[in-house]
C-alpha cells in the first residue's frame, strides 16, 4: 500500500478565496436559512448572499453562480438543478492528498440518502466529502448524474463509504470531467455494492458519451473501480478516456462492456482482488463484449488474483479492434492476458509489452518465456516484440509505465537456434524473428495509422504463410505497396544480397535507430524495405 500513496498527491492546497463583506439584511420570510455572510457557512460569491444550508443556497442561485461551503457536516440530501459550481473546503486540493486527512477540514455532506444529485449541465462540484449513502431504495450513490445531462465536473473530493460512488451519465454535448478524485471503500450493502463508478443503460437513460476520468485514486472498492455496464449495444458508451488514474486493492479495477473509442491510458493497476460477491475471479481491466476501438497503452499492472486483461464476451458479442501496447503485465495469479474463446474477433495486437521476465510471455507460441501467462487458446494475439526490460521511464510519482524500447526482442536466444553464417536453418530462423522485431521499430518512426498497419503485418504474415508461402509472399509486396508506394526499393535491395548481407544491413540501421530516437520516416521506409526482402529471401529458399 505504501507505495500506491506517492501516486497520490499531486497539487498543493490552494489558497481558499476570501468572501468580500457584503450588508446585512435581514429577510425575515427566509431567516432560518439566510444569515449575514460573515458568518454563513454556504456563500453565493456572486451574488454575496449567506446561508446556513447548500440547498437554500442553490435554490436561491442564478445559472452561472459559484457558491462556497465552509468545513463542517452538513446532513443534506443536495438537488442541484442550475448549472453552478459548488466548492468546497478543499476545492483545488486533490482527494488523496495527504493534507486531507483531518475531517475537521472538510466540507462533508451525506444524510444517508444521496449527498447530490446532479440534474442540470455544467455543473462543478469540486472540493467535498461525500459520505455514507446507504438508502438502496435511492439507489445508494454518493453523486448522481441525472439524463440528460452533459459537462459535469466532479474535481477533488473524496467519496467513500455509499453503495456506489458515482452514478455516472452524459448526453455528450459537453464533456464530463471526472478528476483527482479519491473513490475509497463504497461498499455499504446494496445492488452493485462495492463499486466507485457505475453507468449502464439506466443510468444514462440512453448512450453515455463522452467522458474523461482522469487522476484519480480507486482504493478499497469491493466489486469494481470503474463498471461501465450497459447490456444494450444501442446505449453503450463511446468517448471515454481513462487516464492516470492509480488504483489499488479493488475488484475488477475496470471493465467495459458495449463500448466503442475508448483509451485507457498511463493509470497504475495494484493489487487486484477477488469481488466480495464471488465471481469466476477479478481482471485488472476486463472488456467483457462488444467492445471495439480500445488502446490499451502505457499502463502498470502488477499482481492480482486472477488476470491482468481478460478479454471475453459475455452474452453481448465479441470483441474487435484492441490495441494493448508498451504496458507492464505481471504478478497475476491466473494470467498476464486471456482471450476467451470466442471472445475477439481477428489478430489483437499486443506488442511492446513487458511480461514480468525479459523472455516474455508464457506461452506454447514463445518457447522458454517465464513471464505472465498468455493464455489465446485459438492463437490471436501477437505478442512480439516484447519489452525484454521492465525499466519504467514514468516520471516519479506519477502512475503508468513507459518502457525502453531499446529493449525490444523478438525471442529467447535458447529457442532460436542462434545465429548461423551457413545460410542455413537457424539464421533463417533468426531472420523470420527479426522481421518481427524490425516492424516493431519501424512503426515508432511512422505516423500512427500506419503504424498500427505495420503492427498488424507482422501477425498476417504468418498467419497467411502458414496456409501457403504464395499467399505470404502476395501479403508482402502489397503492404511495400501501401507503406512505399512501390516494390522497386525491394527488389534493389535483394540484388546481389545473401543472408548475411541483408543482416548487415539491418545491424547497421538499428544502431543508427538506436542512436538517434528522432530518425525521420524515411530510414522507417528503409527499414520496412529491408525486413520484406527478408521475408521474400525465406520465402524463395
Amino acid at each position: 500500500m505504501d507505495d500506491i500513496w506517492s501516486l497520490f498527491s499531486r497539487r498543493p492546497a490552494a489558497q481558499r478565496r476570501t468572501p468580500k463583506e457584503t450588508c446585512r439584511r435581514l429577510h425575515l420570510e427566509h431567516l432560518e436559512e439566510r444569515i449575514a455572510p460573515s458568518a454563513s457557512p454556504v456563500l453565493d460569491v456572486t451574488t454575496g448572499k449567506g446561508y446556513t444550508t447548500i440547498q437554500a443556497a442553490i435554490n436561491a442561485a442564478n445559472n452561472g453562480d459559484t457558491i462556497t461551503v465552509a468545513p463542517g457536516t452538513y446532513n443534506e440530501s443536495v438537488y442541484i438543478n442550475k448549472s453552478v459550481t459548488l466548492e468546497g473546503a478543499q476545492h483545488g486540493v486533490a482527494g488523496s492528498s495527504s493534507s486531507r486527512a483531518n475531517p475537521a477540514n472538510e466540507s462533508i455532506v451525506g444524510n444517508g440518502s444521496t449527498p447530490f444529485q446532479v440534474a442540470a449541465s455544467n455543473v462543478t462540484l469540486e472540493g467535498f466529502t461525500i459520505e455514507g449513502s446507504n438508502q438502496q431504495n435511492f439507489g445508494g450513490f454518493g453523486v448522481y448524474i441525472g439524463n440528460n445531462v452533459s459537462g459535469t465536473h466532479l474535481l477533488d473530493n473524496i467519496v467513500t463509504n455509499n453503495i456506489i460512488g458515482l452514478g455516472l451519465a452524459n448526453t455528450g454535448a459537453s464533456q464530463a470531467v471526472i478528476q483527482d478524485n479519491l473513490f475509497q471503500d463504497n461498499n455499504n450493502p446494496g445492488a452493485s455494492s462495492g463499486t466507485a463508478i457505475y453507468s449502464d443503460q439506466n443510468i444514462s437513460s440512453g448512450a453515455l458519451k463522452n467522458v474523461l476520468i482522469d487522476h484519480n485514486s480507486f482504493l478499497d472498492n469491493q466489486s469494481a473501480g470503474i463498471s461501465l455496464s450497459s447490456t444494450n449495444p444501442s446505449q453503450g458508451a463511446s468517448g471515454i478516456t481513462i487516464t492516470n488514474n492509480a488504483f489499488d486493492s479493488n475488484a475488477q479495477d475496470l471493465y467495459l462492456y458495449n463500448t466503442t473509442n475508448a483509451t485507457i491510458a498511463n493509470n497504475s493497476i495494484f493489487s487486484t482482488i477477488s469481488p466480495a460477491s464471488g465471481g469466476a475471479g477479478s481482471a485488472a481491466i476486463g472488456l467483457y463484449g462488444n467492445n471495439s476501438n480500445i488502446t490499451i497503452v502505457n499502463n502498470r499492472l502488477q499482481n492480482g488474483t486472477a488476470y491482468g486483461i481478460r478479454i471475453g464476451d459475455y452474452n453481448t458479442g465479441s470483441n474487435s479492434n484492441i490495441a494493448i501496447n508498451d504496458n507492464s503485465i505481471m504478478g497475476f495469479a491466473t494470467a498476464g492476458l486471456r482471450l476467451d474463446p470466442g471472445g475477439y474477433s481477428g489478430t489483437l495486437n499486443a506488442t511492446g509489452n513487458y511480461w514480468g521476465a525479459a523472455t516474455g510471455p508464457t506461452s506454447p507460441n514463445n518457447p522458454g518465456g517465464t513471464g505472465s501467462v498468455l493464455d489465446d487458446a485459438a492463437n490471436q494475439v501477437v505478442f512480439a516484440p516484447w519489452l525484454s526490460s521492465g525499466a519504467n521511464s514514468t516520471p516519479s510519482g506519477q502512475p503508468g509505465f513507459v518502457g525502453n524500447s531499446a529493449s525490444l526482442i523478438s525471442s529467447n536466444p535458447s529457442s532460436s537456434g542462434g545465429n548461423s553464417s551457413s545460410g542455413g536453418t537457424d539464421t533463417r530462423a533468426d531472420l523470420q524473428q527479426r522481421i518481427f522485431s524490425d516492424l516493431g521499430l519501424a512503426s515508432q518512426l511512422q505516423i500512427s495509422g500506419l503504424a498500427q498497419a505495420q503492427q498488424q503485418f507482422a501477425a498476417l504474415f504468418f498467419q497467411a504463410y502458414s496456409q501457403s508461402p504464395s499467399n505470404a509472399l502476395a501479403l508482402v509486396l502489397d503492404e511495400l505497396q501501401l507503406t512505399m508506394g512501390t516494390i522497386t526499393a525491394l527488389e534493389e535491395t535483394m540484388l546481389g544480397m545473401n543472408d548475411n548481407a541483408l543482416l548487415d544491413n539491418l545491424a547497421g540501421l538499428e544502431s543508427a535507430i538506436s542512436a538517434n530516437p528522432l530518425t525521420p520516416t524515411q530510414t522507417g521506409q528503409q527499414l520496412l524495405s529491408l525486413t520484406g526482402a527478408l521475408v521474400v529471401m525465406e520465402l524463395l529458399q
